[in-house]
């Protein structure tokens, strides 16, 4: 456990058919920083195809409403999202045992009674990365600025921090940025929707900079100066010149699928997702949501993170101090 590590959120999707033991699922979730979010079982695919972000899924053994119950289900979960761990409370006493091939589909099997015991892999299979402190905070106010200086009259708002492990991409639109550091290796992402952005643009929300607003081009154009200056922000902070780099030569493929939303690192790490709401301040007060994102998939050292610290030259050079 890093010291001073930021306690990220992750949305976890509950398909239980007991309300008893729903409840205590949603107990023991409070506890452990899990977002708990109900689903019927019989929608529970449908959610899953409609690219929302989750952490996990706890599900029941004993669902009448399904063929084959829980297990079947969990069975398919894992067939069209492997990246999902799936915790499965079984019913007591045991109905059947499972076999060796089907227990592969399961994170980890529980009985409520001993659901505490799913503490420490809830830390291996969705909080394997702990987040200092001052990279988060640092990522939410370089990133909100940056969204200030392209966007006029607007409010932003910024969500908790969460984890992800699926790889769900929201939007029509992403950028991809690769971040090195002597502490990280990996890549950062923005996602965001152009309708939504296109909105604003065409009522002037935009920088006086973007005249033509009512163009897709210029909704690229815009994604890649945020993506920009957001990581320009982000690598003076923290990562140091007067450091070697890190000298992993691991590199894995990124697979894109569009047609699916779906995008691979080749790796089980979680994501760090940051979501940020930009909101009109007058007239129809529309809004839309862009969600920034970060991947450490081929090197992830956070106990040699550190923070650059300004010193009074670098100021000067600023312009922010003057000598007498």
């Amino acid at each position: 456990m890093i010291e001073n590590s930021f306690p990220t959120e992750s949305k976890v999707l509950v398909c239980d058919c007991s309300l008893e033991h729903e409840n205590r699922i949603k107990d023991f979730c409070g506890n452990s920083h899990l977002i708990a979010v109900k689903s019927a079982s019989s929608k529970i695919l449908d959610i899953l195809k409609s690219y929302v972000d989750l952490g996990a899924i706890f599900l029941s053994e004993d669902i009448e409403s399904i063929p084959g119950g829980g297990i079947d289900l969990g069975i398919e979960i894992h067939r069209i999202r492997p990246e999902l761990p799936i915790f499965l409370r079984r019913c007591s006493p045991l109905t059947h045992t499972l076999d060796e091939q089907l227990l592969k589909s399961f994170c980890m099997i529980y009985d409520i009674d001993g659901i505490n015991n799913l503490q420490e892999a809830i830390e291996q299979h969705i909080f394997c990365a702990e987040y200092p402190n001052a990279l988060v905070r640092g990522i939410e106010e370089i990133t909100r600025n940056t969204l200030y200086h392209f966007f006029d009259d607007v409010d932003v708002e910024v969500a908790t921090p969460y984890v992800v492990k699926d790889r769900i991409i929201y939007g029509e639109l992403f950028s991809l940025m690769p971040v090195e550091s002597y502490w990280c290796k990996g890549y950062m992402m923005i996602q965001l929707s152009e309708d939504n952005v296109l909105a604003l643009t065409k009522t002037e929300k935009i920088s006086d900079t973007y005249t033509d607003s009512d163009n897709f081009r210029v909704i690229n154009d815009i994604l890649s100066e945020i993506t920009n200056m957001s990581w320009g922000g982000i690598k003076n902070r923290f990562v140091s010149e007067e450091k070697p780099l890190s000298n992993v030569a691991t590199q894995v493929p990124i697979i894109v699928n569009h047609k699916n939303k779906y995008i691979s690192f080749g790796t089980n790490a979680p994501q760090l997702c940051f979501k940020y709401t930009l909101r009109e301040k007058s007239g129809e007060r529309r809004s839309f949501s862009l969600f920034h994102k970060f991947i450490f998939n081929l090197y992830w050292q956070p106990e040699r993170f550190s923070e650059n610290q300004p010193t009074v030259n670098d100021l000067v050079n600023a312009g922010e101090l003057d000598f007498f």
